[in-house]
């Protein structure tokens, strides 16, 4: 059975976009998602399902969470509090190495990068990434767009709450099951 990893990143952020000086845009919280496919290749056989929790989430070191952050996530600084360190994470992430992996966009690859580099750690997953935002585009003949306008053009319902790591990387699951569908049939 081949899986493919769907990841969405949230963190720490201020009103206007103005990170304070001395303070990053800390990862949060780590939304997965795997989609899954039977290899004897029937196209409704794709199925996306939530990996635990669907999150991990992680102490920010030297941010803190914002107003703006906690209106625009849900996260406050008491759910973070008992997170797991970055270096922790990184650990859960690598034993996803083997596996293909996805995001809506290309800002949760080169934030986790960014991150990685930060502090020092080695990228957890493998280069095969897909950007779920640029194939619906090609698709779809449209240009880029959030991921809640996309699934309203498909018809379709966001999986929980937007700005939330673990729905939006179930959304994204989600899309992914139907492109793949689409590209398939």
């Amino acid at each position: 059975m081949s899986e493919i990893l769907v990841i969405d990143l949230e963190a720490t952020c201020w009103e206007g976009g103005k990170t304070p000086a001395g303070r990053f845009n800390e990862i949060i919280e780590i939304g997965m998602a795997v989609v899954r496919h039977d290899p004897d290749w029937d196209p409704d056989s794709f199925f996306y399902a939530s990996l635990g929790e669907g999150s991990l989430f992680v102490r920010p070191e030297v941010s803190e969470i914002s107003p703006f952050c906690t209106e625009l996530t849900g996260i406050t600084p008491e759910v973070v509090q008992g997170g797991l360190s970055f270096a922790d994470a990184m650990a859960i992430l690598r034993e996803h190495k083997e596996k293909p992996w996805a995001s809506w966009g290309q800002w949760d690859y080169k934030h986790l990068k960014r991150e990685c580099q930060r502090h020092e750690i080695g990228f957890p997953l493998n280069f095969l990434h897909l950007n779920l935002k640029n194939w619906w585009s090609v698709m779809n003949g449209r240009k880029g767009m959030w991921i809640g306008d996309a699934v309203k053009i498909e018809g379709q319902q966001f999986l929980g709450t937007p700005h939330r790591g673990a729905d939006d990387a179930l959304t994204a699951a989600m899309m992914l099951t139907r492109m793949l569908k689409r590209y398939h049939s």
